[in-house]
């Protein structure tokens, strides 16, 4: 099996790296240890020939002074001048032996002491061992050598070994002026103190030897070499070691055959004190701890290098390597990875990276092949219409026009949803604007305007929906949900929409169920909307069915809802559940919408916790099963038998017939066409209305006039809302506060609620919303505003509305001047805050189109990750196609008066 070349190279380069420091640094290490190691050998050896030779020193020096001042006792030169065998003699020499007995009994080590005539005759012996004899016998042999004042004389027989300190003992001849020699003086020392420090080995094998500066050994721990006359060369091969004091190694003819390292020490005298020690035994120890560092630095060798790869594949190769598969099998179309890689390093980021790289581009797979089966569908179709036509020709085309297929259907499918409610609008307007019509003609007509507006706003709101959801940044609003509420509301919608077609709507509860469950209401409400709609679209005859049960197995409660419509095939199902995409072209056809329904509510259901399932049969119709998670394992569930014990509705909630009609409001906002809608619709109503351009000017009315509620713009020019609610909560300012604002994100709403707004209401603005929330924020604050529900469809019937809405297109070109003003001068966030004033104030007249491209415009300019001359290459189109739009909306709208 062929290894992977990565490891090849960490073994090739990286190991050998490691191996030649450890060479050179463990060769270094091994002779500098076996030096120190032999070093250290000698030294020991040193210290005990030092010791040693200082103690024979000593002993030396402690008898030679000793003999010295018993040959200098004025008892012993009396009887020197006195005459040898007389009465005299023989009492001088008691009182000498009574001087060598306070020796004996002052130096232990002293045997005995004697006087020896010049022919070695005893003349005096003294010996604290009563049977002791003379040495004079042994030492005979030995007096004629003792040419110096002293010398120490060690002799050996059968008997034993002996050691004697000789002293020659001189007559001064004061009346002839000469020295003659008289005799001499003995101590007789007890053997066991020099042959203590001889016989001191250090090493097994070793020799020490006590020899004069002549080379005869005096004393050895050989006993054979005791004696002994050393050779000349050998005696000179000693000296120079012991004047050197330091040792050398080699072979001594005196000695067995093997290499000895010699210490010598010079000693008192005339003596030398010599230490030899075999060369194996001295250095046996330096050469194991030798051994030991050789085969530590090879183990070394081996060990950390492996050590270090097994760690560098651990850590390094192994990831790199698994990266390495990974690639291929993405390579393969293969997206399906897992990673058993974990690290908060560099490589945990690359992998982190790579595991997010391979789900985009699983997801770009994934639509790939929706677009491709699209294209497929496309192609074919294109092929049976055209075939007739140019086969050549069309063939040409397909191929060119591959990657644009998908936005081609795409806006295809918008163009005819937005156009088709845009129809009714502009020509009901026109209507209205042209013809006098009676007034329940001109109310149906408004009526209709308002009912196609609303529907571009729910076409628009579902794309900004599944833009979220691919974005994973929509969130869930989890509270608790009135299960009957919700249904009566799905029935208020969904029964007049049936009955219209002459079809039945039927909602089946299946007790017990729960009077309450922790969900998203309006998120569960749009994802039944979507299905129990759809019903109702594609169903021609028959009846619609919404099904309600619990499942208590799995805490969800499921909702079922079948039809008796066209139904689908297997491949149509498939396909459902896709964004963009119906069952087929010519559903598209035939009953128009854009695809994006059942998309949504499907990631809608998942996350709220279940699921979306569908079954269907081409011809005889489908069921749809929503399950949702209640989200109350662990709570107490009210349970509901019946439908009239179903009544869980929060009575708490607003009656708008319980509240009064007047009050005086504060509006803050920058946009004149939007001043001028929103004073239209309160003024209606019998509110009061003051209108400020911007955030200061709004703290300021408000902390010196008494309104019942404040509207306030969030992004303004020179103070935003957000800034001017916070001020004014920090002045103590306690009436209620509603935002009004284009960003509508959780996130952002939270926000606003955090600085002191009490409620949030979106643009562009839904009448009935606007009213809701006023109606809530003051009945919290205890104010009281008239009923709004009937007021509904007023605007529809004002000609101040048609004022203002004129009004906004006489000032849309200065509008567009400003933008392209602040773009030319680059001016970010100015060009920023005119964007957001036209998305705001085009959305309320009903211009979608600029709206969008305002929207757009305000989003490049705040993306803070484009550099200076990618957001100009990015706003540049953008401002071109506001321009087109502005031009195109100004002449529809001359167009219209005109006619």
């Amino acid at each position: 099996m062929k290894k992977p070349k990565l490891s090849y190279k960490v073994i090739r380069y990286v190991i050998p790296l490691v191996i030649a420091p450890l060479i050179v640094l463990g060769g270094f290490a091994l002779i500098n240890s076996n030096i120190a190691s032999k070093q250290q050998s000698e030294l020991v050896v040193a210290h005990g020939v030092a010791q040693n030779s200082q103690k024979l020193t000593n002993y030396l020096s402690v008898f030679g002074q000793t003999i010295g001042l018993l040959s200098r006792s004025p008892v012993l030169e009396h009887l020197m001048l006195t005459e040898q065998g007389s009465s005299d003699f023989q009492i001088k020499s008691g009182d000498l032996l009574a001087v060598f007995a306070s020796y004996t009994e002052a130096y232990p080590d002293i045997s005995s002491i004697e006087l020896l005539a010049i022919d070695g005759q005893n003349l005096a012996f003294f010996s604290s061992d009563l049977f002791a004899e003379s040495e004079s016998a042994r030492l005979t042999s030995h007096l004629p050598n003792v040419n110096d004042e002293q010398k120490l004389v060690v002799t050996k027989d059968e008997s034993g070994t002996r050691i004697h300190f000789v002293r020659r003992v001189n007559l001064n001849d004061f009346e002839k002026g000469v020295i003659k020699h008289w005799g001499f003086l003995v101590i007789n020392l007890r053997f066991d103190l020099i042959p203590e420090s001889i016989n001191a080995l250090m090493f097994e094998g070793s020799v020490n030897l006590l020899y004069s500066e002549q080379g005869h050994v005096v004393f050895s721990s050989d006993p054979s070499l005791t004696g002994v006359q050393l050779p000349e060369n050998e005696i000179a091969k000693l000296n120079k070691v012991a004047s050197d004091g330091k040792p050398i190694a080699s072979q001594l003819s005196f000695l067995p055959e093997q290499s000895y390292v010699h210490f010598n020490a010079e000693l008192k005298d005339g003596l030398r004190y010599l230490s030899a020690v075999p060369y194996k035994q001295l250095y046996d120890g330096a050469q194991k701890i030798t051994f030991l560092a050789l085969v530590l630095l090879m183990i070394s060798i081996f060990v950390i290098p492996t050590l270090i790869f097994l760690v560098l594949k651990r850590i390094l190769v192994e990831p790199i390597e698994e990266l390495g598969r990974a690639s291929k099998k993405v390579g393969r179309g293969d997206f399906n990875l897992k990673f058993n890689f974990s690290s908060q390093d560099e490589l945990g980021d690359l992998f982190k990276d790579f595991q997010s790289m391979t789900v985009q581009l699983k997801d770009y797979q994934t639509r790939l092949e929706d677009y491709k089966q699209h294209l497929e569908e496309k192609v074919q179709l294109r092929t049976e219409d055209l075939h007739t036509a140019n086969e050549q020709l069309r063939q040409a085309i397909i191929e060119a026009d591959n990657a644009n297929q998908m936005k081609s259907r795409f806006l295809a499918n918008m163009s005819h949803e937005i156009r088709t409610p845009l129809t009714a609008i502009i020509g009901f307007t026109e209507h209205l604007l042209n013809d006098d019509p009676d007034p329940e003609q001109r109310q149906k007509n408004l009526s209709t305007v308002l009912r196609n507006g609303t529907h571009l706003l729910e076409l628009i709101n579902n794309i900004l929906d599944l833009s979220k959801i691919e974005a994973e940044k929509i969130k869930i609003d989890q509270q608790p949900v009135d299960l009957i509420t919700i249904i009566d509301d799905i029935n208020a919608v969904i029964a007049p929409s049936a009955v219209n077609k002459e079809l039945v709507f039927d909602i089946d509860y299946r007790f017990p169920l729960p009077c309450k469950i922790e969900s998203d209401d309006t998120r569960l409400k749009q994802i039944l909307l979507n299905v129990c709609t759809n019903s109702v679209k594609f169903t021609k005859e028959g009846q619609i069915k919404l099904t309600v049960r619990c499942d208590t197995a799995t805490h969800q409660v499921i909702f079922t809802v079948t039809d008796t419509g066209i139904g689908m095939t297997a491949a149509e199902l498939e396909k459902i559940f896709n964004p963009f995409e119906q069952a087929d072209t010519s559903t598209t056809r035939n009953y128009g919408g854009t695809g994006l329904g059942l998309c949504i509510s499907k990631h809608l259901a998942n996350l709220l916790g279940g699921d979306i399932r569908v079954k269907s049969e081409k011809g005889k119709g489908s069921e749809f099963e929503i399950a949702i998670a209640t989200n109350m394992d662990n709570m107490d569930i009210d349970w509901i038998e019946s439908l009239p014990n179903a009544a869980c509705k929060d009575v708490s909630a607003p009656n708008s017939e319980q509240l009064a009609t007047l009050g005086t409001i504060l509006v803050a906002e920058d946009n004149p066409d939007n001043q001028n809608l929103i004073r239209l619709l309160l003024e209606k109503r019998g509110f009061e209305v003051d209108i400020v351009e911007n955030g200061a000017m709004a703290v300021e009315a408000a902390l010196i006039e008494d309104y019942d509620l404040i509207l306030m713009d969030m992004q303004m020019p020179v103070m935003g809302g957000v800034e001017a609610t916070t001020m004014l909560r920090g002045a103590g300012y306690d009436n209620p506060i509603i935002a009004l604002t284009a960003n509508v994100m959780k996130d952002d709403i939270a926000q606003y609620e955090a600085n002191g707004c009490n409620h949030t209401v979106a643009k562009p603005i839904d009448q009935q919303s606007l009213f809701e929330a006023m109606q809530i924020v003051l009945q919290e604050n205890q104010a009281h505003l008239s009923s709004l529900t009937e007021f509904e469809n007023v605007i529809q019937n004002s000609q101040e509305y048609a004022s203002i809405s004129a009004t906004f297109l006489d000032n849309l070109p200065s509008s567009l001047q400003a933008i392209t003003s602040a773009f030319s001068y680059r001016d970010w966030t100015q060009l920023a805050a005119n964007a957001h004033s036209l998305k705001g104030s085009a959305g309320c007249f009903g211009y979608p189109q600029l709206t969008e491209l305002a929207a757009q415009i305000e989003k490049q300019t705040k993306n803070e990750e484009l550099g200076h001359a990618e957001k100009i290459a990015t706003l540049q189109p953008l401002i071109e196609q506001l321009q087109s739009q502005v031009a195109t909306t100004i002449e529809q709208s001359s167009t219209l008066m005109t006619e």
